[in-house]
């Protein structure tokens, strides 16, 4: 194939394959430079509704401009400064360069983190949803137990910003799982997010929420102009409007200048010279576990989770409201069959709750077993996609 046959300008899943089957090494070398590029926290919008923050990887298109990946895709930046628009523009990433901005010295960690379990591990990747099917498929070839993949919805993992996730059965024994990991995907670098990284992050945050709040005064003074315009106002009306406008530009003036120069002193410093990062820094991911545990433990004390759900619950789901329901639910019930469940079939004793949302999907599941002895449930969260699995763990308790 040649050079021509390698650049893919079509869809994103036609991308995925032909990277695989015809990428020479150095557009892979390009790719792992790519998903190192610098982070930043990105404002997403779809049209004029915000849809959340999220910390993206920074890139720059062939033609100069400023790109964030999201979803496996680079967006521009908006012109006011660190957004982007999903329903605009967007490009694979092979239309990406890696992003100028200097990278401060760091420490070394390895491309991707485990998180193991009882009977089963999380294998947390960073980049395009193409280096999950990769791994999956490596690690199948491997003999591995591949139960699933999917996107990463927790918090960074010891300072590692995770896309993606792969759900495998592990072997017996940490220490074994590690070797044959370390053996299978090698021992590649990626880099350490410093202290001042971080904080630069941060201020670059602040710098959206100001432009933010800026794009939001602007539309309210347009609203009052409009509003000046449509009724016959008093003098004194006029004037109080006038003056509420020009304090809000003042404001908003003021907010913006503080933002941007603490940010230009920031980018100075890391450029200058990079700072280690605390390793206190980077233990979000068990701060979330003891928060989810702690709240079992405090407002559902009859709730025992079984089988590691601690790490599914921080790792698939991003939104656990509709989760803390089904619990209370099953905290509240005395009898062995709350409203809404059902009998899993086949199982003696356990019972189900289906289509629980997680934040992105309502694929959740939730298995409980009451245990007569001291009136506990015990409760198995997981997902569809794992169901046959589950079955077969349920039928051996």
């Amino acid at each position: 194939m040649g050079d021509e046959g390698r650049k893919i300008k079509v869809s994103e899943q036609f991308f995925h394959l032909s990277y695989i089957l015809s990428a020479p090494p150095d557009t892979a070398c390009l790719e792992l430079q790519f998903y190192r590029s610098t982070m930043a926290l990105v404002s997403v919008y779809d049209g004029s509704q915000l849809l959340e923050a999220r910390e993206c990887r920074l890139a720059q298109l062939i033609d100069g401009r400023q790109a964030a990946i999201y979803r496996g895709l680079a967006f521009p930046l908006l012109p006011s400064g660190a957004a982007i628009d999903i329903s605009g523009e967007a490009h694979p990433p092979e239309a990406a360069l890696v992003s100028p901005i200097p990278a401060a010295r760091s420490e070394s960690v390895r491309s991707y983190v485990v998180i193991a379990g009882t009977d089963a591990a999380y294998i947390l990747l960073a980049g395009h949803s193409f280096q999950a099917d990769k791994a999956a498929a490596q690690l199948n070839r491997a003999g591995f137990e591949v139960i699933r993949t999917g996107r990463y919805l927790g918090e960074p993992v010891d300072g590692f910003v995770a896309d993606w996730f792969v759900r495998i059965g592990t072997p017996s024994g940490s220490d074994a799982l590690e070797a044959r990991l370390a053996a299978l995907f090698g021992n590649t670098l990626a880099s350490r997010e410093s202290a001042t990284d971080l904080r630069l992050r941060l201020l670059t945050g602040e710098l959206a929420s100001a432009r933010e709040r800026a794009r939001r005064s602007e539309e309210e003074a347009d609203r009052l102009r409009l509003l000046l315009a449509e009724r016959s106002a008093s003098s004194i009306e006029v004037a109080a409007l006038r003056e509420r406008i020009e304090t809000e530009r003042r404001q908003r003036e003021i907010a913006e200048s503080n933002a941007s120069a603490a940010l230009a002193q920031l980018e100075s410093a890391t450029s200058a010279a990079g700072v280690d990062a605390s390793p206190a820094a980077f233990r979000v991911s068990r701060r979330v576990l003891d928060e989810i545990a702690d709240v079992i433990k405090v407002l559902m004390p009859r709730i025992r989770l079984v089988r590691g759900c601690l790490d599914t619950i921080a790792i698939e789901f991003a939104d656990r409201q509709a989760l803390y329901r089904v619990l209370a639910e099953l905290q509240a019930c005395q009898t062995a069959m709350p409203q809404r469940w059902k009998t899993v079939q086949g199982v003696d004793g356990w019972i189900e709750q289906s289509k629980v949302g997680n934040g992105v999907d309502s694929q959740g599941r939730v298995y409980a077993r009451l245990d007569r002895s001291d009136r506990c449930w015990d409760v198995l969260v997981s997902h569809k996609s794992s169901q046959d699995r589950d079955i077969d763990w349920l039928k051996r308790q």
